[in-house]
């Protein structure tokens, strides 16, 4: 009974504890019927919507909903079981505002009658937070996702946290799925490892680390340079927590800085190396002298020519030639034929040179490029710019780019490449000729507007191919003359297919970003003050998993974690005191998953007893999320303040509204509030102000715009290059410019060196001396040729052009063609391969080739030079010649030396003997011995012509009068020919000063040609005379006395052309001749200041008229009488060093008859030791010395030790040897006077009287020096 009658109290208190529910709960609750009229509302409700309780209740459920959503709510409900049902539906305020509410609805009965209950909460603030997050995420993504260097985030471990498409483009990745959670040291080659580690270190001491290279590995295994900066990126803790990665792989960034240095380097080496002296001037005046240049002058500074006038180093009387012909390069800009001339050297020496100018007009100033070949070594010197010409052309062919130049009318003029579609060279031909119809007049219309605006154009065109589509950047520049008139246009293609690839994965990745978390229902667990759980609804079991029995026997520290469980009691005493409470905590499901909740709990009386409802919101999706979102914001933001490109976003008007610091310190600026709410056009150069703002304006219209450079100037006025690349996102008032800016001032240094450097090859390229062609490997095709070539083989540079070799027949044979391309394949190169070049009249040329290989847009080509060896025959045969005559000296000079010897004996002898019968009574026989002297006087005088002939001495001067030397050569020419020689001399003729040898030797030459054009005899007159040359004559002589050797025949005479060239080295008209008789004639005349012409006629003669300064004194030309021989008279030892035997007993007996005694020795050592032997210093009046001694010490050696212990003692030097140095100025060499032998008696005395008589004075001048040093 006592529980029947419980009932209606434990249902009244139920009762109460559900209308306190129902009123206090902060969500909103309704309850409808089902034609969907609003039956009960709570006062949740009535704030969330902004009506009273009795509207409400005049209203239907659908009046709430927002237009687009009641389909969706009638859709949900009609099929709705009586499970709970969840959704998010925007619904209308009072007010018509639109917001979303989170609904909960599930069917019950209310009254007896089928209802619906619902539950709404507004969750407008909270979508708006987790937009403007998602917002920010997606805003970083993209920042993230567009930029250009690979992006990673890595823990303190190095393992991969996150990674953008660029990086698994960089590693060549498929996508960055394998990336996450490796090792990011796998992808570092081992032997950086070590390094790593130390910057790990590092960067967690300093935060950051800069432009640090290390070696990459790629996917494939491929190994590249990277240069990474890294920063260190913090927990919620403030604790590293990782590090931020931004990387870049640098190799074409290394490659073009090698190639630049490369080319500086490969030109200043050629340019210094090279054999051709190479000068570049400007206004007149030195700008730059190569080292072969400078070697040659005798100076190792540039600065003792370069600044100085060009001018100061020309002869002087080529300086006024040579201004006229700067000035004519200067004027008209026209190359000018060479021009043979002296150039001088700092220190005065003379070096003459044959000299090529050229002007080219350099950064709005006209310079000067000379080459002066130095005619002494013309072909080594050739050969030398050749190599220069060939490194740089090959370095021009290798540049990636299509580059091409176009007349005004689109014709094609050059390119350094075929495209894919080109089937044939297009140079020359016109676009209509080379593209399709639509293409070509395309582009024919982007030509017209650069010719029309005179603004280059950048635009990207979709090229198909049968297996892909390939976008090029093509840009067109014009190219204006000095008066700004458009002469042509230079255009670069650039495939960028890469690029578009990469813009079409980021469009792909933003839409992978674009969703939302899926919503949940809140749980409601009723529990009492001790915290055992009395009831839960159905959303509890739904979400943590357990059955309701097993949650009412469970206590609410079971659903809470450990650590929050602790924080129950705290909060029970809050609840029972003051009603209620609010908090977060963490609940654990069955399965052991932790939730992050709200709860917001009121005290309650459940079935007569206090009791805690808590209505709990499962808050773990979005604080993850918010988490996330934060994590995300905090990475984005240390990547563009880590990375060196400029991060910049502008409004929709182009303002400022945030950047980085590296874009502020490309800006010019110090603080990002400077640049705050400004645009960029405030710090952009004035010349490229109207550009930028096109450029800005066409990315806020395309929605993109790629690779733009700009020209930033700071305060200072310095002006940087800056790459842009930007994007538009968003629309309406939220829309943005992000744009990712670079500093390029290195790579447009570098664009501007090789610029320059190009100039400069091209320059060398036009003016090289030897012949270059460049040629396709597999058929032999020419692609260019340069001016060298075109005139050694007679073809124009068009005819040689897109021909074959084979087809010109240039090489010799098909075999030469098969040896040089194995030799090139197998070792890259070959060097002097001899063959015969066949010129276009067909005329073969001896030839050096010298080949090497390199690739041409993928293709193997050849460059090949050719130099024309028929000079450098000729040159070699005459040396050949000169070897010849070398070899023949040599044989001479020794048989001359015997020979001499032999003379020596019989003509001393003779000479004695000669003395003797003077004495004697037997005067009959002087005449035989007379006559045998002039015999060996005669063998003396021949040999001595001999040895000059064959060898060549050095001139030995001496004074002689010429009719005696004219007379025997003029003799000697003619023994045993046809010709009758008349000698026409005066009585007395001025002496001359000279080498009596040589003047006999040419003579001699001109006589024998005269012979030699007399084949069947005639007259040949040789005269002598005086004459006068005056200022005003015809002669190329200086005003004074001279005297004239006429030579004429009556033979057969020579043309003009063949007179003219007489005088010419190796010229002749004889078949066995070598054309070197009359040209060192020519140089022996012109050495002894004087002068030879030559006059003829066909058939009528020649007559040669030499001129030879003379002295003031005379000699008579009739034969000299005959005169009693002196014999020198002394006394005393005279040491005679002599090896020959037959000589030395003629010295022996010629010193006794002279009185004295002499002490012979046959070499230098026993010399030495007979001197210390006999007394030593003081001992001898003279030693006679012999200066050639075979297999022992000569007697120069032996005077040096003699001269230690007697340095007075008189010495005379003899030999057989007449052009040894010793004897021309035996002073030079310890001795007083020289004896040649053979000599005579009297030659004898004369040498030992001139050795005696400067010991004598050598001894005075010594006493005096010692009296005056006592005083």
């Amino acid at each position: 009974m006592s529980r029947g009658k419980d009932a209606p109290r434990m249902s009244q208190e139920k009762d109460g504890f559900l209308n306190r529910l129902f009123a206090e709960s902060p969500y909103g609750i309704m309850v409808a019927d089902e034609q969907a009229r609003i039956v009960e509302i709570n006062p949740a409700a009535c704030a969330i919507f902004g009506y009273t309780r009795e509207e409400l209740k005049a209203l239907r459920v659908h009046d709430l909903l927002a237009p687009h959503s009641v389909h969706m709510a009638e859709k949900h409900f009609s099929g709705m079981s009586p499970d709970p049902g969840f959704m998010v539906l925007d619904h209308k305020r009072k007010d018509g505002e639109i917001f979303p509410v989170e609904l909960g609805v599930r069917r019950i009965t209310y009254n007896g009658k089928p209802a619906l209950l619902g539950m709404q909460r507004d969750i407008s603030e909270a979508r708006a937070k987790e937009s403007e997050l998602g917002r920010t995420r997606d805003l970083y993504q993209k920042v993230l996702d567009t930029s250009l260097d690979a992006v990673l985030l890595l823990d303190l471990d190095f393992k991969v946290l996150l990674a953008n498409s660029r990086t698994a483009e960089f590693l060549r990745l498929p996508d960055v799925s394998p990336l996450l959670g490796a090792d990011a040291k796998r992808f570092i080659a081992e032997e950086d490892w070590p390094r790593i580690d130390e910057q790990k270190t590092k960067v967690l001491e300093t935060g950051a680390a800069h432009n640090l290279v290390f070696t990459g590995i790629r996917s494939d295994g491929e190994r590249f340079p990277v240069e990474m900066n890294v920063s260190i990126f913090n927990g919620e803790d403030g604790r590293p927590s990782g590090f931020l990665v931004s990387s870049r792989d640098i190799t074409e960034r290394l490659k073009a800085e090698n190639e630049v240095r490369e080319s500086e380097k490969w030109l200043t080496a050629v340019l210094d190396r090279s054999p051709i002296y190479i000068f570049l001037s400007r206004r007149g005046r030195l700008e730059y002298v190569n080292k072969t240049a400078l070697a040659d002058a005798g100076v190792t500074d540039s600065g003792a020519m370069v600044g100085k006038s060009v001018l100061d180093f020309v002869a002087p009387e080529y300086r006024q030639v040579m201004g006229e012909r700067v000035k004519s390069l200067m004027e008209t800009g026209d190359p000018v034929p060479p021009l043979d001339i002296e150039l001088t050297a700092p220190d005065g020496r003379r070096v003459p040179v044959s000299i090529y100018s050229a002007p080219f007009d350099y950064r709005g100033d006209r310079v000067i490029v000379t080459f002066a070949l130095n005619t002494t070594n013309f072909r080594e010197a050739s050969q030398a710019a050749r190599a220069s010409q060939e490194l740089y052309r090959t370095l021009t062919q290798a540049m990636p780019d299509f580059i091409y130049a176009l007349a005004p009318d689109g014709r094609i003029t050059y390119c350094n490449r075929w495209l894919e579609q080109f089937r044939e060279d297009p140079t020359g031909k016109t676009q209509h000729e080379v593209f399709p119809k639509e293409s070509a007049d395309r582009h024919l219309e982007v030509i017209q507007d650069v010719l029309r605006t005179g603004e280059p154009s950048t635009r990207v065109e979709e090229v198909p191919y049968p297996d892909r589509k390939v976008f090029l950047e093509n840009r067109l520049f014009p190219v204006k003359d000095e008066s700004g008139r458009i002469t042509g246009l230079i255009g670069i293609s650039r495939d960028i297919t890469g690029q578009k690839e990469a813009e079409s994965q980021l469009r792909d990745s933003e839409e992978r970003y674009r969703h939302i978390f899926s919503d949940a229902a809140d749980p409601i667990f009723i529990h009492d003050t001790e915290g055992r759980i009395l009831e839960v609804n159905q959303a509890v079991t739904d979400i943590y998993g357990f059955t309701r029995e097993e949650l009412r026997s469970m206590t609410v520290a079971q659903v809470d974690t450990p650590d929050d469980a602790r924080e129950i009691p705290a909060r029970m005493k809050v609840l029972v005191g003051t009603g209620s409470d609010r908090f977060s905590t963490t609940h654990r499901k069955k399965s052991g998953e932790v939730l992050s909740v709200d709860v917001k709990a009121s005290l309650i009386n459940w079935q007569g007893r206090p009791a805690i409802m808590s209505v709990c919101r499962d808050m773990t999706a979005r604080k993850l999320s918010e988490e996330e979102l934060r994590a995300s914001e905090e990475k984005y933001r240390a990547l563009v303040e880590t990375t060196d490109l400029g991060y910049l976003i502008l409004d929709k008007d182009g303002r400022v509204i945030d950047a980085n610091e590296e874009y502020v310190r490309q800006s010019g600026h110090d603080r990002l509030e400077e640049i705050l709410g400004r645009t960029v056009l405030e710090w952009t150069a004035d010349f490229n102000k109207q550009a930028n703002a096109e450029a800005v304006a066409l990315c806020a219209s395309q929605g993109h715009i790629r690779d733009l450079t700009v020209y930033y100037q700071d305060k200072k006025g310095k002006v940087t290059p800056i790459e842009v690349n930007a994007t538009v996102v968003g629309e309406g008032e939220g829309r943005r410019i992000l744009s990712l800016c670079r500093d390029i001032t290195e790579r447009v240094r570098a664009q501007e060196q090789m610029k320059r450097s190009e100039e400069k090859f091209s320059l060398v390229f036009r003016e090289a001396p030897y012949g270059q062609i460049i040629t396709r490997i597999p058929d032999g095709l020419i692609l260019d040729v340069n001016g060298a070539i075109c005139a050694m083989s007679g073809y124009a540079r068009e005819e040689m052009i897109g021909r074959t070799t084979t087809e010109l027949q240039l090489w010799e044979s098909g075999s030469f063609r098969e040896q040089l391309l194995r030799n090139i394949s197998e070792k890259g190169r070959v060097k002097n391969l001899r063959f015969n070049f066949r010129t276009k009249p067909g005329k073969p040329l001896p030839a050096d080739y010298s080949g090497t290989m390199i690739s041409i847009g993928g293709e193997n080509h050849i460059i090949s030079t050719v130099i024309d060896l028929s000079e450098k025959q000729r040159a070699e045969t005459a040396l050949m010649e000169v070897q010849r005559l070398e070899s023949l000296g040599m044989i001479a000079g020794g048989l001359a030396h015997d020979f001499n010897n032999m003379l020596a004996g019989i003509m001393g002898n003779l000479s004695l003997l000669e003395m003797d019968l003077i004495d004697s009574k037997k005067k009959e026989l002087l005449d035989y011995v007379a006559e045998a002297l002039e015999g060996v006087n005669s063998c003396r005088g021949l040999m001595h012509q001999f040895a000059s002939f064959a060898k060549g001495t050095k001139p030995v001067r001496k004074r002689f009068n010429l009719c005696s030397a004219v007379a025997k050569s003029a003799s000697l020419a003619t023994t045993g020919s046809a010709a009758t020689l008349n000698l026409k001399v005066p009585a007395r003729l001025p002496d001359v000063d000279g080498d009596e040898s040589q003047v006999f030797q040419t003579v001699n030459n001109i006589v024998l040609n005269a012979v030699q054009a007399m084949p069947s005899g005639g007259a040949i007159t040789v005269e002598l005379s005086e004459h006068a040359a005056r200022e005003e004559g015809g002669l190329p002589l200086e005003p004074g006395r001279y005297v004239r050797i006429a030579i004429s025949d009556d033979g057969i005479g020579m043309t003009r052309d063949i007179l003219a060239r007489i005088f010419d080295p190796y010229f002749s008209t004889k078949g066995k001749g070598r054309g070197l008789g009359l040209s060192m004639s020519f140089s022996v005349i012109r050495s002894h200041g004087g002068h030879i012409e030559a006059s003829s006629e066909p058939g009528r003669g020649t007559r040669f008229d030499i001129y030879l300064p003379c002295l003031e004194s005379y000699s008579p030309c009739a034969p000299e009488k005959f005169r009693k021989p002196k014999l020198h008279k002394g006394s005393g030892l005279i040491l005679v060093l002599e090896d020959d035997e037959s000589v030395t007993e003629m010295l022996t007996a010629m010193l006794k008859a002279s009185g004295y005694t002499p002490v012979t020795a046959a070499d230098g050592k026993t010399a030495l030791r007979l001197f210390r032997e006999k007394g030593g210093a003081g001992a001898f009046k003279a030693v006679l010395m012999d200066l050639v001694i075979p297999g022992g010490m000569g007697g120069q050696e032996c005077l040096a030790e003699l001269r230690k212990e007697d340095p007075g003692v008189a010495a005379v030097a003899t030999s057989g040897y007449s052009d040894y140095p010793v004897m021309t100025g035996p002073e030079k060499y310890g001795f007083d006077s020289a004896l040649p032998k053979p000599y005579s008696s009297e030659e004898f005395g004369s040498a030992i009287t001139a050795a005696l008589d400067k010991a004598a004075a050598r001894a005075r001048d010594g006493s005096r020096t010692r009296k005056r040093s006592k005083k």
